[in-house]
């Protein structure tokens, strides 16, 4: 007897993997036990029948689209538990591909989630300035500036009574 494809996409699922440290509430991830990516996600095979030519897919895409039909194709699976290669469709969301990379650990979504300049400074209101899709603290800024102006020397002055009276 032969498996469906959905029995076996999931006998290569281990359903007994950990909690997330992230995010426990979630329960236990689903992990993928073969093929993975270069960057831990799990890659599933599928082989069309009509021209019988291999594609490759996410599994936690498939898991998402056999659990729940259609995964929105403009959206990001972003895995809630933080696990690369887990397949639970529960620990999976459809977002844009921006909340996506803002909800990550990589430099834009650290950056982003910065309330105040290294200084202490608030990044709001009048404060705030947004220079080539970064921000920069405008106290920061006039300090700066302010340090960077060369000093103004004391001219001296003197008149001509002046400097007949010193000779």
């Amino acid at each position: 007897m032969d498996l469906t494809f959905e029995e076996r996409f999931w006998s290569k699922v281990n359903k007994n993997g950990p909690i997330s440290e992230y995010a426990p509430e979630l329960g236990e991830c689903w992990l993928w036990t073969k093929a993975l990516d270069k960057n831990g996600y799990g890659v599933a095979t599928i082989i069309p029948t009509k021209d019988r030519v291999s594609k490759t897919i996410g599994a936690h895409r498939m898991a998402y689209i056999l659990t729940y039909g259609a995964a929105p194709e403009e959206k990001d699976l972003d895995h809630l538990c933080r696990t690369r290669d887990c397949v639970r469709p529960t620990h999976l969301e459809p977002v844009t591909h921006r909340e996506n990379i803002l909800r990550g650990e990589n430099f834009t979504a650290k950056q982003t989630r910065r309330t105040n300049c290294p200084n202490g400074h608030p990044y709001e209101g009048n404060n705030l300035i947004i220079d080539n899709g970064g921000r920069k603290c405008r106290t920061c800024v006039q300090e700066r500036d302010r340090l960077r102006r060369p000093r103004k020397s004391k001219k001296i002055t003197l008149t001509t009574h002046q400097i007949t009276d010193t000779i």
